[in-house]
């Protein structure tokens, strides 16, 4: 007998599931993973050219655009290209309205939005930009200022951190596009605007702000996605960029070429082409049947045409910035000359020497310095009169002649002109170097009554503008003649000093400004010469770093320094570490990391003992190649501070990068540190700042009891200056060492 309820259960069941198998078939192609194949792919576009923009015909074009064609071919993809502001295209992308946008930079709190390809597009940096006169030149000027950002973008998050960490009142003005941002400048409602440099570069014709030296660099820029687990597209783009950026001709460099790099090359038409071809043509069979007639007799002549000329270019003018030489601009000289003698107004010469110019040479080589030479050359062009000369002497000296010179002022005016041109960044090949001068004029005729007398007097005031600080100009006088003289001797001193062991080692004490212990001890050179007596550092250092014996006495400094640490590590009184003092010509030589190795090896000093100090202004001269130097000699175990930090110009970014463990306050913010407060607000400043990024924070020059309670009550963690010790002899130190168990403080 049959059960059948039992039998309709069981073709219930068998119905169901051959339902579910069928339901199976046609919907799993719905629920496989997305592909870029199975429907195109909306890609989110806002106005930021060159990068990525819609054209005045309504077309995707930029950089992104013809990388993503260029991808988009090789898999078969359909790209859509979805218009939206950048607020928007950040919203829809995270929504998942939108499957890529490109041009977005990496940071940790987008990581947490959206998802990044690995491979980095390209890196880049923003700069201020601002109205010409504005005085907006550092990161302080912001303080009370009203800055332009586009709202969730790169250049808002960085510099609102950058502003906090200097406690700088600044207001931030969201906008949704930089167009709107530089009508806000245009307008007087904000005073700068954050930008891209591309972006800013493109569209200084088109607006009056202008680039002030505030950099925000860099950014990592990446292709963004809406959060997935497999990401097949990324995967897909990654894969593609390191193909192409390891193709030196690839579509890749093409467009970046064409948009971020445009050829000069003038493009004629078809027609004229063909019709100068035709001419050439025309000519050339004329020249061939002249020749026919007189082949030798043209063809020497032409011969000696050419060399004569290429050796009259020779004679007179530089063939790296195509500028007069020395010859052709004594000649200039010696013409003004006769033309005042006949009652012509007078004259002035003016002698320029671009500061540290020659670690861009030591640090990226002559091609990049090349480079530097004939971008500064044309900017001196433009600061002068088309009547006026200028010319290059060789090296990184260049000379001005001024001419139907009315008064002084205007040599002056020229002279700041110039000054305020050289100190813009020069940007080459996606990096930035910068430069200062230091200017010197002679005027005719109290300074002189020839060309050489002019030249060699406008040196000696050039000099003197190094000797006070460098980045200024000075006037000749007379006594500049003699500290010309006086700066020869002391140059041939050294030479001597060195072979005669003239060069000592003086010591000065590092404590630790809660315990007072000594934590560390700083070597500082000293040079007795046998007649003039002792001669302080600041008047021969530069001089040795000009005449290139800074690299001799510096490994004389750190020889003896090394060995002193071995042998008060052998009578078991060594502080941590030993201070010594290193030259950014030093830094930027490419034997540094072999000569360190060198000495550490045949003195026996452990890499751990030793700190290397830098001063500020000779990392951030060529950053990207003091990093690379200096994570050496981190990796070798040495500690490495900033000296004289605030006094430079440092890009919080680079600071960030910077592999140190120490920034000391320079001595010129802790004098008046109780009295001053913008000197006690840029010692707080920089003692929140070293807190924020884990860095020891050491205040040299401490002197009174004022200061010292100062910088307690902030948190410096360390001091130096005489209220502890003045520098001593090392037998002096040693004694010191050796009684430094009273807790009180020792006074100097």
């Amino acid at each position: 007998m049959f059960n059948w309820p039992d039998r309709k259960k069981r073709a219930n069941r068998r119905g169901i599931i051959v339902a579910l198998l069928l339901l199976c078939t046609f919907c799993m192609p719905a629920l496989a993973e997305w592909s870029p194949t199975t429907r195109g792919v909306k890609v989110g576009i806002y106005q930021n050219s060159p990068k990525i923009f819609l054209d005045s015909n309504g077309n995707p074009a930029g950089f992104f655009k013809d990388l993503l064609t260029t991808i988009a071919q090789a898999e078969g993809w359909t790209i859509q290209y979805e218009p939206c502001t950048w607020g928007e295209c950040l919203q829809r992308i995270e929504s998942g309205e939108l499957d890529l946008m490109a041009d977005v930079a990496y940071t940790s709190e987008r990581e947490k939005r959206f998802d990044f390809g690995q491979e980095v597009v390209f890196a880049s940096w923003s700069v201020i930009y601002a109205k010409a006169g504005s005085n907006i030149e550092s990161i302080l000027d912001l303080d009370k200022k009203r800055v332009a950002v586009l709202r969730d973008s790169f250049q808002s998050q960085t510099l609102r951190k950058l502003t906090e960490s200097f406690a700088l009142a600044t207001e931030f003005i969201e906008v949704p596009s930089f167009e709107q941002g530089y009508l806000l400048v245009e307008s007087g409602k904000a005073d700068c605007i954050a930008v891209n440099r591309l972006f800013g570069k493109l569209h200084e014709s088109t607006y009056s702000a202008r680039p002030t030296n505030i950099l925000l660099a860099p950014a990592l820029v990446k292709f963004a996605a809406p959060k997935r687990d497999n990401h097949l597209l990324l995967n897909t783009i990654d894969r593609h960029l390191i193909r192409l950026k390891n193709e030196l001709n690839s579509e890749y460099y093409q467009a970046f070429n064409h948009w971020f790099e445009p050829s000069k090359t003038i493009r004629l038409p078809s027609w004229l082409k063909w019709t100068l071809i035709s001419v050439t043509i025309i000519i050339l069979g004329l020249i061939l049947l002249a020749l026919i007639f007189r082949r030798m007799i043209r063809h020497k002549t032409h011969e000696l045409e050419q060399n004569k000329s290429y050796l009259e270019r020779l004679s007179y003018f530089d063939l790296i910035t195509e500028l007069p030489n020395r010859a052709l601009f004594i000649d200039r000289i010696e013409q003004a000359v006769r033309k005042t003698r006949q009652g012509n107004p007078h004259l002035a010469v003016l002698f320029i020497d671009l500061d540290e110019f020659k670690q861009i040479n030591d640090s990226v080589g002559h091609e990049i310095g090349d480079k530097v030479l004939k971008l500064a050359a044309d900017r001196l062009r433009h600061c002068v009169r088309n009547e006026d000369t200028v010319a290059r002497l060789g090296g990184d000296e260049f000379t001005v002649l001024i001419e139907s010179l009315h008064h002084s002022e205007l040599a002056a005016t020229i002279a700041e002109n110039i000054l305020s041109a050289l100190r813009a960044p020069f940007l080459i090949s996606e990096h930035a170097f910068y430069v200062t001068a230091s200017v010197g004029i002679s005027l005719f005729p109290q300074d002189g009554n020839s060309a050489q007398a002019l030249l060699r007097n406008a040196d000696s005031a050039m000099y003197k503008a190094k000797e006070e600080g460098r980045n200024t100009f000075r006037f000749y006088t007379e006594d500049m003649t003699n500290r010309a003289v006086e700066r020869m001797s002391l140059v041939a001193g050294l030479r001597e000093g060195i072979g005669n062991n003239e060069f000592f080692l003086n010591y000065q004490p590092l404590l630790d400004l809660e315990s007072r212990k000594i934590v560390g001890i700083e070597a500082l050179l000293r040079w007795q010469h046998e007649s003039r007596g002792l001669i302080p550092p600041d008047k021969f250092i530069p001089l040795a770093e000009d005449s290139g014996l800074i690299f001799t006495i510096g490994e004389f400094v750190l020889r003896e320094a090394c060995q002193q640490m071995v042998q008060w590590h052998h009578d078991g009184i060594a502080p941590d570490r030993i201070a010594v003092n290193l030259s950014g010509k030093q830094l930027h030589r490419g034997d540094l990391i072999e000569t360190v190795t060198r000495v550490l090896d045949e003195t026996g000093c452990k890499a751990a003992w030793l700190e290397l100090e830098i001063t500020e202004g000779f990392i951030m001269s060529t950053p990207e190649t003091s990093i690379l130097v200096m994570q050496e000699l981190r990796d070798m175990g040495i500690g490495l501070s900033i000296d004289d930090f605030g006094t430079g110009y440092s890009s919080l970014t680079y600071l960030k990068m910077l592999p140190i463990s120490r920034l000391k306050i320079d001595r010129s913010f802790v004098n008046n540190i109780h009295c001053d407060p913008n000197d006690a607000a840029i010692a707080s400043a920089v003692i929140a700042l070293g807190k924020s990024l884990d860095l020891t924070v050491l205040a040299e020059g401490i002197e009174t009891d004022e200061q010292l309670s100062f910088l307690q009550q902030d948190g410096c963690n360390e001091g130096q200056g005489y209220l502890f010790g003045r520098p001593m002899s090392a037998g002096e130190m040693t004694e010191r060492l050796k009684n430094d168990t009273d807790t009180t403080l020792p006074r100097g």
